[in-house]
């Protein structure tokens, strides 16, 4: 038996054996005996067993199920075909549902777009609805789930909701991605109330609590995740695990092709708000470093979904497809809290803060925006944006201007101009600055833009294109100066803390801003309970991101450029498109 740290304290886990085979479907759940227990060790997160509740005192909660929800998706969608999509990014290292060593983008759409959570929230109304519970009440700091009595995992094996427990234990135990310090920061105690109930009570009073809740605690399936150990890393890299939604892996060509297959008899169709969802029968992801190859095997009819980010390439083959009968050309708006595209500047590296005010003027966003989007996209105006509960944003991304950047410059000591109109100090250091961005057509053209607008006011801005696993390792060793940045926003509210949090470290911390005042604002935003609370306090920590200039705003990245088959249907209302992607809301239908 293997000790295990988990959120009661240590459990014991059955030691991996590598001459063994994967559990089976049929093999028969078991928990580990002592994940009940409350050892010594002072716990983090209690979990423990209880009874259901009783008619008396379930009939005193106020059950919500989502009653009256339009639905989501499309009532003319029909059920059946093969979408074959581009995927621009590296394939997955591996498939780890959570505790990856390495961050793998390529998760996204195996998990968080296909799993299903306790509960959703609805892309156009913003009501909370039923997901893998199918009504849940809250009664103080404490929320009731009741869970689907007809909920499966993909390999058969019913939903219980023990598995919720085992879920946080496991993530517990791993301890790679931040999974259980999320489950901890938010959670006191699970209560496991026989198969179907489950019980959470928070640490705190939170705003939109059932969605939080479901953001951060996720099933684990126990025949599965019986050999679990320490090796658990490289045991189960290859291994795909049960998911509850409607697709897991089928086929897949190493390096080249994923195919999600639709699972037969999936239990969410017999629920009303799945119904117009997961349409088609089959998700083939195809791995394409090279975008034209992908334009090619879409003209062809090798891919029948080619979804891009680059606006004049989109055009540009519009134009040149013109006579292809078969392909269509559709632009979507996505409805979802903004990821903070921009340039993160490192306060560290550069702690002069009228340095920093003098990039922030001499760097032409709105030029760069205009010339390689075609004006097609909209400059971000504030760190935090596209949340429901938001006002209408008040801030102003910094403006581009050679007279202030200079004169900023000025006050940091680079006063005087070089032969080649770069500004100096008195000692002859250059205003030389280096800029990290991935490696793309459409950023080096974005970049170039920057750096040729840049001299004008007198700074060197030298770019250099960076993979991801250069630029993690220069954030975490604090050796950037400037980066092309951009992280996924989380849903429901934002997670300031991974950013600006005195002992932020990884790729989402690349500011290093050491200030009173934004640790004082992460206190309060950390005990918030109302909406109107956490929209106020977003906007006191947007001023502080503004005033000391460590972010200088890009681009919304909220429109989506598709080119697909004409058999491809969209959605009418694009209010549905919620994800940050149009093929993974799951939404799209194909009409055979």
């Amino acid at each position: 038996m293997v000790p295990v740290l988990c959120c009661t304290g240590w459990l014991m886990l059955q030691p991996s054996r590598h001459d063994e085979q994967p559990p089976t479907a049929t093999t028969k759940a078991s928990y580990p005996p002592d994940m009940w227990s409350n050892p010594y060790r002072q716990c983090e997160v209690a979990i423990t067993q209880a009874p259901p509740l009783s008619d008396a005192q379930a009939a005193q909660l106020r059950w919500h199920r989502g009653v009256g929800a339009p639905p989501v998706g499309d009532p003319q969608s029909k059920r059946g075909g093969v979408l074959r999509v581009s995927h621009v990014g590296p394939y997955p290292a591996n498939f780890l549902a959570f505790g990856s060593p390495v961050p793998q983008f390529f998760h996204y759409n195996l998990f968080t777009c296909i799993n299903i959570p306790l509960v959703r929230q609805h892309p156009i109304t913003g009501e909370v609805i039923p997901g893998l519970a199918e009504s849940w009440a809250q009664e103080g700091l404490t929320v009731h789930f009741r869970l689907h009595p007809q909920a499966r995992y993909s390999n058969g094996k019913p939903l219980r909701a023990a598995d919720f427990a085992l879920g946080a234990a496991l993530r517990a135990k791993a301890g790679k991605d931040g999974a259980w310090q999320s489950i901890a920061r938010l959670i006191e105690k699970v209560e496991i109330r026989g198969e179907g109930e489950l019980s959470i009570t928070l640490r705190r009073e939170t705003p939109l609590a059932p969605l939080m809740i479901a953001a951060v605690l996720h099933p684990a399936e126990p025949c599965f995740y019986a050999e679990f150990g320490s090796d658990y890393a490289s045991r189960y890299a290859s291994r795909i695990p049960p998911t509850t939604g409607a697709y897991t892996i089928g086929k897949q060509q190493r390096g080249r092709m994923i195919r999600l297959q639709r699972v037969p008899a999936w239990w969410g169709d017999t629920v009303e708000h799945f119904h117009h969802t997961c349409n088609a029968d089959a998700i083939e992801y195809h791995f394409l470093t090279d975008e034209a190859q992908a334009w090619e095997l879409l003209r062809r009819g090798q891919l029948n979904l080619l979804q891009t980010r680059y606006l004049a390439g989109w055009l540009q083959k519009r134009e040149e497809y013109a006579e292809e009968k078969h392909l269509r050309f559709t632009r979507s708006t996505l409805h979802h809290p903004f990821p903070p595209y921009g340039i993160a500047i490192n306060a560290k590296a550069l702690p002069n803060f009228h340095l920093r005010q003098g990039i922030a003027h001499a760097l032409d966003m709105a030029k760069a925006i205009s010339q390689v989007f075609c004006g097609e996209y909209e400059q971000l105006q504030s760190f935090t944006g596209g949340y429901p509960w938001q006002k209408q944003a008040t801030d102003q991304a910094p403006c581009f201007s050679p007279e202030k950047a200079r004169a900023c410059f000025a006050k940091a000591g680079y006063s005087h101009a070089g032969n080649d109109g770069i500004l100096q100090q008195e000692d002859g250091t250059r205003l030389s600055i280096c800029l990290l961005y991935p490696p793309s057509g459409r950023n080096s053209a974005f970049m170039s833009i920057l750096a040729q607008q840049a001299k004008l006011c007198g700074l060197e801005l030298r770019t250099e294109a960076a993979s991801w696993q250069l630029s993690s390792r220069m954030i975490q060793e604090q050796k950037h100066q400037l980066l092309f940045w951009a992280t996924v926003a989380t849903p429901h509210l934002p997670n300031y803390a991974r950013h600006f949090a005195a002992d932020a470290t990884g790729h989402d911390a690349p500011f290093g801003l050491e200030s009173p005042t934004m640790q004082m604002l992460l206190q309060k935003y950390a005990s918030c309970v109302h909406l109107d609370e956490v929209a106020q306090l977003s906007r006191e920590i947007d001023k502080i991101v503004e005033h000391e200039c460590i972010w200088i705003p890009a681009w919304k990245e909220n429109r989506a450029f598709s080119a697909h088959s004409a058999q491809v249907r969209f959605p009418q209302d694009e209010r549905l498109f919620g994800a940050c992607d149009v093929a993974d809301s799951h939404l799209l239908w194909i009409e055979e």
